[in-house]
């Protein structure tokens, strides 16, 4: 989703929709290049702006006469902070008994029932994850996460699906050698190929899915304790 691009019909259907929903942290870049009637537009984000990260992607622009200069991105899966996730769910239950006045107290009771279930996951992965055994990502896209549970993490730039060059390699050594790292965690599953180069190097392949987008099975509380699931044997080793 973070990559998607709507074209000229999907815009027009949006325009015409009734309430739209965003993540917002600069995870809807074609934003910029679409006109969307801005009273219609909630951004489940807003209300943390505060409490955004910086992501490691690097923008040069310039202003008028002020030359170009740098700015860092803003990492945009802040829903892997449970807790910013109840918050981006209150913020889709109050824009919905705004549509919706007669249903306000459904959305209201829905919602209440699901900030219980995520007040209390994000319970368990600070319970679960308390201890500073170091991790690595394959890609840095896990900000959220890292800072909420307090992670021991290092992020690569890795593609499941490609063998690591020298280089990674190298950088993955480095890891293992002298931060003890033995388990990297991937989006998806690696290919059979990373996965067998990893392994000789003394790293194991982990999932953990940010749920981008829908779940082909279950649903974002099931996935995210399946997430939790295969993490916790990590932080159960010894060092």
């Amino acid at each position: 989703p973070e990559h998607w691009t709507p074209v000229p019909d999907t815009i027009i259907q949006m325009q015409k929709a009734d309430l739209i929903l965003m993540n917002g942290a600069s995870y809807e870049k074609w934003l910029i290049n679409v006109s969307l009637p801005a009273q219609k537009v909630i951004n489940t984000s807003k209300e943390f702006v505060d409490q955004l990260l910086e992501s490691e992607e690097v923008f040069t622009h310039s202003h008028g006469d002020e030359g170009e200069h740098e700015h860092k991105g803003t990492a945009h899966m802040v829903w892997l902070d449970l807790s910013l996730a109840a918050q981006q769910a209150k913020a889709v239950s109050l824009a919905l008994g705004s549509l919706v006045p007669t249903h306000q107290a459904l959305f209201e009771e829905n919602y209440r029932s699901l900030e219980g279930d995520l007040i209390q996951l994000d319970k368990e992965f600070k319970d679960q994850l308390n201890n500073s055994k170091p991790i690595v990502f394959s890609q840095p896209i896990y900000q959220y996460l890292e800072n909420a549970y307090n992670l021991d993490a290092h992020s690569l730039s890795l593609e499941a699906d490609t063998r690591l060059s020298h280089e990674q390699e190298h950088s993955v050594e480095h890891l293992v050698e002298d931060e003890h790292v033995h388990h990297m965690i991937w989006p998806n599953a690696p290919s059979k190929a990373v996965e067998e180069q990893l392994q000789e190097l003394g790293v194991q392949s982990i999932v953990f899915d940010p749920l981008s987008g829908k779940p082909s099975t279950g649903d974002f509380l099931t996935v995210m304790k399946q997430n939790l699931e295969r993490l916790i044997p990590l932080f159960e080793e010894q060092i």
